[in-house]
């Protein structure tokens, strides 16, 4: 039995899935092993040669989990494959930022395209990256400018935006001369289409 999955997958816990595996959550595969014995398979709640993987979490904790309840997510993007898209975000809306000093969430819709990001991922029905930009595990953070009490109940429109795994450089106009912008380092960054 060949595993599904490899190292570094973004995968979704299913939701029929025992609820000390936290069903409805997605993670990143960190190790894998196959299942060789009835008392690892009873553990797993699966079958002798399935596959089971270390799932590690946005915060740091990771758990195991068989393969029969992982799905690839394919709505979670890593930061360097949403790079190649980063002008389509150019003039686009932000809003809806949550910030502290370790996690950053803000949802974002881009100008209007008619791509695909890969061969399973469409950007959406209408055309539009329209979703969630989530950076976990903040390393650096940098805001400029003080209109971050606008851009936290505001809609802005991005005027710079560059992307990759560990980087993100967002620079967001609230109105005419009143921007913020955001020059983080991260452990991740996810892009969440809805």
């Amino acid at each position: 039995m060949h595993n599904k999955f490899s190292y570094g997958d973004a995968v979704f816990i299913k939701q029929n899935a025992p609820s000390f595996l936290h069903p409805g959550e997605w993670g990143s595969v960190c190790s894998l092993n196959q299942i060789t014995s009835e008392q690892k398979a009873e553990q797993f709640k699966c079958q002798i040669g399935e596959w089971v993987y270390t799932i590690e979490f946005e915060n740091g904790s990771d758990i195991q989990v068989a393969e029969c309840f992982l799905d690839k997510d394919l709505g979670i993007i890593q930061g360097s494959e949403l790079s190649k898209y980063s002008n389509c975000f150019i003039g686009g809306l932000a809003f809806d930022i949550k910030i502290n000093l370790s996690h950053m969430e803000l949802k974002i819709k881009s100008e209007k395209i008619n791509q695909k990001i890969s061969e399973n991922i469409l950007v959406s029905n209408d055309g539009f990256f329209n979703g969630k930009l989530i950076i976990p595990q903040i390393q650096e953070i940098i805001i400029r400018n003080s209109s971050l009490s606008i851009a936290l109940q505001e809609k802005g429109s991005v005027s710079t935006f560059e992307v990759s795994d560990h980087l993100l450089n967002l620079l967001i106009e609230w109105e005419p001369n009143k921007t913020t912008l955001f020059l983080i380092k991260a452990g991740q960054i996810w892009w969440e289409q809805r």
